[in-house]
């Protein structure tokens, strides 16, 4: 037993969790980047039947937008060795990769979607969704075109 000390006082409070992550809406004009690709594209979302759906002024985008050249333009070049393209050519300049025209192929929608905000359907995009290129390539969205959040 000690004579002459205080206790240590009590550990604080545990602080309050902090809000959950927050993700932006992503519109029409948004910026797309795929990871095979050598330039970025602008996701492209047409105006639906109805009832027009617009954030900032632009239309908004859902995990259902991801058809190849009318929603998700072409990124210039392909680098994957799984597109035929990219592989022929690189075969032709003797082994030197040789990146060739980009032809996405986008069988999947875009995941996740945000998590309680829907669209007559399908959920919103954010700009944490990706989508995957058959050839190998990862499509992020590097600017949502949307000051609008959800969490």
């Amino acid at each position: 037993m000690s004579v002459g000390r205080d206790p240590p006082p009590p550990p604080p409070p545990p602080a309050p969790p902090a809000p959950g992550p927050t993700a932006r809406v992503v519109a029409d004009g948004a910026i797309l980047q795929c990871s095979m690709g050598m330039a970025p594209s602008a996701l492209h979302v047409p105006p639906r039947a109805g009832a027009t759906r617009k954030v900032d002024g632009f239309e908004v985008a859902t995990v259902d937008d991801h058809q190849p050249y009318t929603n998700v333009p072409p990124f210039a070049l392909c680098r994957s060795m799984q597109n035929p393209a990219v592989r022929s050519a690189t075969v032709a300049a003797g082994g030197a990769l040789t990146p060739a025209p980009c032809t996405p192929i986008l069988p999947d929608r875009w995941s996740p979607g945000a998590q309680g905000a829907w669209l007559d359907g399908p959920p919103l995009l954010t700009d944490r969704s990706t989508l995957s290129c058959q050839f190998g390539g990862t499509v992020s969205i590097t600017s949502a075109n949307s000051a609008v959040t959800v969490e």
